[in-house]
């Protein structure tokens, strides 16, 4: 096997989702609150003061400052309903699944 198809193979079993079948919405939630902090502490948030309506001279730190803000709004608000998923899928096939 090439050294490619083995890196190939070695980061599609670490890095796919899907390898979590059970707690898809567990990973989603971990994989934007990884992806978020990342943004955080690459410091993309000083770029959000685009927000106020102060202006910035390059383009690019708009794209930063959107970038950051579409990470936080996945934080905020689609993360915190991903862990509720996946807590209440988790009760709800505990108790009424049929166990043989």
């Amino acid at each position: 096997m090439s050294e490619m198809g083995l890196l190939r193979r070695t980061y599609i079993e670490l890095f796919s989702i899907s390898r979590i079948r059970g707690n898809r919405p567990t990973a989603y939630a971990i994989a934007f609150s990884l992806m978020f902090f990342a943004f955080h502490l690459l410091g993309f948030r000083e770029y959000t003061s685009i927000l106020s309506g102060s202006l910035s001279l390059d383009k690019l730190h708009h794209y930063f400052g959107l970038i950051y803000i579409i990470f936080y709004t996945c934080f905020v608000v689609i993360v915190p309903i991903l862990v509720l998923t996946a807590i209440f899928t988790g009760i709800f096939t505990h108790f009424f699944t049929q166990k043989q």
